[in-house]
């Protein structure tokens, strides 16, 4: 997707299209909560917005689309991306991200308005059966998922969601994150999984 104009689909406050542009890749957001979108951000990140209800200019330019952490909060996820398709009539491609693994599920789960956790196969079908060609699918954060399933069913698990403190502390984690993805084998069961498709 690199170079394409992108959308963010539930975007939050717009972390991630801030980032893309940083990196010089055109990227807008929109975001149906109200949420708290900073102002150097307004022109390009759409809160109280359903990407449906976008410009029809604007979303004629969107080849690629960005679902992060969503579809497991939509009543049906499959329509959901049937929508995407009618609504954005260039897009070509999707990336999409969920928590994984149904045996991870708990009060975390519940607190984030969580309705399912995916597996690949189920992930696989839902892109499949929402008009869209899987092309590459696998599971990340391999190093948290013992820990998350040992705390599944207690009450240590924070459900606070807060900005790094430390910042020399978030980026050594981060690159942890980085090497485990290149030594690690994407079937390796973790918190989350990641898709990527094309317009079937």
């Amino acid at each position: 997707m690199d170079g394409w104009p992108l959308l963010d689909i539930g975007c939050g406050r717009g972390i991630v299209v801030e980032h893309l542009r940083r990196r010089g890749i055109d990227c807008i957001g929109c975001e149906m909560a109200a949420a708290p979108v900073p102002d150097h951000l307004r022109s390009i990140v759409f809160n109280r917005t359903d990407f449906a209800d976008l410009p029809i200019d604007q979303r004629r330019k969107i080849r690629g689309a960005l679902l992060c952490d969503v579809i497991e909060h939509v009543p049906d996820p499959v329509e959901f991306l049937r929508r995407a398709r009618r609504a954005l009539p260039m897009l070509e491609a999707v990336l999409v991200t969920v928590p994984a693994r149904q045996e991870l599920w708990s009060e975390w789960d519940q607190h984030y308005g969580h309705l399912r956790r995916y597996d690949l196969p189920r992930l696989r079908a839902t892109l499949t059966a929402g008009g869209f060609k899987p092309l590459c699918v696998g599971y990340f954060f391999h190093t948290l998922y013992l820990p998350a399933l040992l705390l599944r069913g207690g009450k240590l698990r924070s459900t606070s969601v807060r900005a790094p403190s430390l910042p020399w502390l978030h980026a050594i984690v981060g690159a942890a994150f980085q090497a485990e993805e290149k030594m690690l084998p994407s079937v390796l069961p973790g918190t989350s999984a990641i898709i990527t498709a094309s317009v079937g």
